[in-house]
């Protein structure tokens, strides 16, 4: 499996630490990605994301943080979906877990077990739960159990 271009979703003002250590796992497993600037959760305007479709009329803001984080991925999907240079792109979080020879192991999977219809490939190790599809890859279960199928992570998309 390969990927065109890399990106780290963090908040530098926020997150700081956690961008320099995931910026130097990545380095050490031999990622190029740059910094995708996330959104704060407690500064969105969200009339202005009601407007645009993204949030429901009676949105209400309960945890800015998952807000904020599902407003950086889908900002960041869309500059990615712009981006004629980039097919393939592989999305990390700051606070990233990254096994050693990350990207050996994400050579290795066979381009021939991702169904032809994927959109996203999320790139995880712990409790997965769902229909395994190859060696490789498993397509989760829309009923997860507590703990399962969730965790920090990167993808593919």
């Amino acid at each position: 499996m390969h990927f065109d271009k890399a990106f780290v979703i963090g908040l530098p003002k926020y997150t700081n630490k956690r961008l320099e250590r995931c910026f130097k796992l990545l380095k050490k497993e031999g990622v190029d990605a740059n910094l995708w600037p996330g959104i704060y959760g407690l500064d969105v305007n969200i009339k202005d994301y009601q407007s645009k479709g993204y949030l429901s009329d009676d949105f209400y803001l309960h945890l800015p943080g998952s807000l904020g984080c599902m407003l950086s991925h889908i900002s960041l999907w869309e500059k990615v979906e712009k981006d004629s240079e980039c097919e393939i792109v592989l999305i990390c979080e700051d606070d990233i877990l990254l096994k050693p020879n990350f990207l050996k192991k994400l050579n290795d999977i066979p381009w021939h077990d991702v169904p032809n219809n994927w959109d996203i490939i999320k790139l995880s190790y712990h409790k997965l739960n769902g229909e395994k599809i190859s060696d490789n890859i498993v397509k989760p279960s829309l009923i997860t159990k507590p703990g399962t199928n969730s965790g920090t992570f990167c993808y593919l998309m």
